[in-house]
């Protein structure tokens, strides 16, 4: 037994498969042994009472990070064992395994005399000195001591097992145990002093940037510590973009939490000198952070690095890294809910960013696309989205595509093409769910349901919005919970669980903030609205003549995409006031409006409250002209909330209008939709019945339907009538086309559940 390799032909006898080895790996401890060993050598329950399971599962935490930092070493388990026997308390227990290291006083006197001791006093010299080093190879090695024979001294440290692992590689590299780094890095402070230790770590620094290992440069100018030189390192890595790409990551990269807390070692005084570094700081900040609200403390950090970055540039007149700056505001006020303020700021950095500068254009389009969409100009909200899409493609950034597919999604919701928005959404939603982005499987969820619910796939947008509810809830983002709350509240009410919904609305408004941000504010209109429709409905037209006259006094302006749909409730509620005249002078502009926006959703909510008010106006043409409009438009797409929402008033409309549809499809859709309102729990039984029939039977088809249910042929049936055989063929035909069937056993069915035999 012996720790180094004996002066044996060791090469010949592995080859023979004569030579059985165990090594310092075989040797090391599994996670499992390791926790293992702690049960038998300390009085456990002491570490982690029993009945105790969540002490337990601090105590299983603790041993992990011991076995992480001890990497199996069993003298290491004992020592740390024997400490651990003198403490009395499970918070001291914590306290040691989390500021546990190799100069841990028992750790560092055994690798102090049990291993450095032991070994020539110019091995031991050259062993402290190695000691700053991360990663070792020869020529580092030669490069910080200046010596020669490096690659001689660490073959000798190989071969004697002193906790020196060899590293994959071209070249021989290694690395120290990391407990037996930390303790010959302290015993090197007390014998060779800091100053030598920088020199050494400035050496290294040199030899890294030679071989173009800028961030281990950059680590080891820190150590030195040359703050000056590593300022311009890290500018160097900036410039090169070789060490973190701009935006090209999922999740919260390594990369980015490093340049933190480098550029957090630098004296403040030094990082204002550079203002790239500032917006780099800025930029690490947001990624780390990226969430729909960041803390209060990291907010004020990144408005500080950015106006220090600003001024820096300004005072140099470097205009593409102010619309950097600019670029940067803009998602940080997007993501803050201030639309109108994030596109002013993205507009001007489209101005001044050159055309190679990808990243930040992409970012820039999609903030003026999402102000453009809010704002209602969907042809220019889809041009902008496209054009980030296409940059993004180019970066290869998966969070913003994912983000731009979403926004693009709601321009098509919004410009009534269900179908190309649901497509959008599902490979967002699948990619969402693979690397677990908690905020975009919220938002396309929270899309399909939207989709589901316009389908009247009720169960569906059921489900969907749960799962949004529940993503969107691990990510604060308050304004789109509010959204998913209120689909929640439209299915229960079309559910006919109006209390139900009633009452959750009632706790949605209560927890709003409606002057957080506009955002907020649109969302907070967006509720009381449903409100004042839940009003409406109950006929409390007081109470919405109070919403109305609120919204009116409001001074902040509200987008078109809002004001359009109050517009449309503003429209119903005159109609519940009989005046219908009035309602369709309110109506002309906002429909008008709308569809010279091509905001073709909005668009039909108006066309439909017209259609009722011509109506009541006993303009039937006008009305049936008006209702055919809406039909041809919605078909394609398969809506029907859309009509099930205005109530049954609309079901006699669309009975009356079926039978003047020429196209076969348009009459299997205007057929679906009356049975759907034929379900509705607000649909008396009575109407309910008649709105399945496309036409009423006459006196002769209801016999024959009888007969049918009776289970004769059309022989039997033509004798007991007294009728032919052909005529008898002919009535069939025109019942299985008034229930809207194929056959007679669909016909038999749907008779019974009509309760017509």
């Amino acid at each position: 037994m012996t720790r180094s390799d004996p002066p044996l032909p060791l090469a010949r006898l592995r080859a023979r498969n004569e030579l059985g080895e165990i090594t310092a790996a075989d040797l090391r401890f599994l996670p499992t042994e390791t926790e293992a060993f702690f049960q038998q050598a300390l009085t456990f329950a002491q570490f982690a009472p029993p009945e105790r399971a969540a002490a337990q599962a601090e105590a299983h935490k603790a041993i992990l990070r011991l076995d992480a930092q001890l990497e199996g070493w069993v003298a290491g388990l004992r020592l740390v064992a024997l400490a651990l026997a003198g403490y009395q308390t499970s918070e001291a227990i914590k306290q040691f395994t989390t500021t546990f290291a190799g100069s841990h006083r028992p750790i560092l006197d055994y690798f102090v005399h049990e291993v450095l001791n032991t070994l020539p006093a110019s091995l031991q010299h050259f062993l402290l000195e190695i000691s700053v080093l991360g990663r070792l190879t020869a020529s580092l090695c030669d490069a910080v001591t200046e010596q020669a024979n490096s690659s001689e001294q660490l073959q000798t440290l190989a071969q004697a097992g002193l906790f020196l692992e060899p590293l994959a590689g071209h070249e021989p590299w290694y690395r120290f145990h990391t407990l037996f780094a930390e303790a010959m890095q302290h015993e090197a402070r007390r014998r060779l002093g800091r100053e030598r230790l920088h020199a050494l770590a400035y050496k290294a620094s040199l030899w890294y940037a030679q071989q173009d290992l800028l961030a281990e440069a950059v680590e080891a100018a820190l150590r030195a510590p040359d703050f000056a030189r590593a300022a311009t390192l890290i500018k160097q890595i900036g410039e090169d973009q070789r060490f973190y790409g701009k935006f090209q990551h999922t999740g919260l990269p390594n990369e980015f939490h490093t340049l933190k807390r480098w550029l957090e070692q630098l004296p403040p005084a030094l990082l204002r000198q550079h203002p790239e570094l500032c917006l780099e700081y800025a930029t690490a900040l947001l990624m780390i952070h990226f969430s729909v609200h960041h803390p209060t403390e990291v907010m004020a950090q990144i408005d500080e690095a950015l106006r220090a970055a600003e001024t820096g540039f300004r005072a140099l007149g470097h205009t593409t890294k102010l619309a950097e700056i600019f670029a940067f505001r803009a998602l940080l006020t997007r993501q803050h809910g201030e639309i109108h303020q994030s596109s002013t700021w993205a507009q001007q950095a489209l101005a001044w960013l050159p055309p190679d500068e990808l990243a930040w254009r992409s970012v820039s389009h999609g903030v003026v696309g999402l102000g453009e969409l809010l704002a209602g100009r969907l042809d220019l909200a889809r041009q902008q989205l496209q054009t980030a899409l296409s940059l993004i493609r180019v970066i290869g950034n998966p969070h913003f595509l994912r983000a731009t597919l979403g926004q693009l999604s709601a321009v098509s919701f919004e410009a009534g093409d269900l179908h190309q928005a649901a497509a959008y959404l599902h490979p967002v939603l699948a990619e969402a769910r693979v690397v677990g982005d908690h905020d975009d499987i919220g938002h396309a969820q929270l899309g399909l349901a939207q989709i589901a619910y316009e389908w009247n796939h009720l169960a569906e947008a059921q489900a969907a919005a749960t799962e949004a509810r529940d993503a969107i809830r691990r990510t604060d983002n308050e304004a789109l919970l509010a959204s998913v709350e209120l689909l929640f509240i439209r299915i229960q009410a079309a559910r006919g669980e109006r209390a139900a919904a009633q009452q959750q609305l009632g706790r949605v408004l209560a927890a709003m903030q409606p002057q957080r941000s506009p955002r907020h504010y649109y969302f907070y209109r967006e509720i009381r609205a449903v409100e004042a429709q839940f009003h409406l409905e109950d006929g409390d037209r007081a109470a919405v003549q109070r919403w109305w006259t609120t919204c009116s006094q409001e001074e902040r302006p509200l987008p078109a995409l809002y004001a359009e749909r109050e517009a449309a409730l503003v429209g119903r509620w005159l109609l519940a006031q009989d005046k219908p005249a009035e309602a369709l002078a309110w109506l002309a502009r906002w429909q008008a409006q709308a569809q010279q926006g091509q905001r073709t959703g909005n668009a039909l909510k108006i066309q439909m409250v017209v259609a009722l008010a011509q109506a009541a106006a006993k303009q039937r043409a006008e009305a049936t002209a008006t209702l055919q409009a809406v039909i041809e438009s919605t078909a394609p797409q398969g809506y029907l909330r859309l009509f099930l929402d205005e109530g049954n008033a609309l079901a006699p409309l669309l009975h009356t209008l079926r039978p003047s549809l020429q196209a076969p499809h348009l009459r299997t859709y205007v057929q679906t939709l009356l049975r759907a309102f034929a379900h509705e729990p607000t649909m008396p039984t009575s109407a309910a019945n008649s709105l399945f029939l496309i036409e009423p039977l006459t006196a002769q088809e209801a016999r024959v339907l009888q007969q049918l249910a009776a289970g004769r042929a059309n022989a039997e049936i033509a004798r007991t009538l007294i009728v032919s055989v052909n005529t008898i063929r002919t009535q069939v035909q025109s019942i299985y086309h008034k229930l809207g069937v194929h056959n007679r056993i669909a016909a038999i069915e749907m008779a019974r559940q009509l309760g017509l035999v």
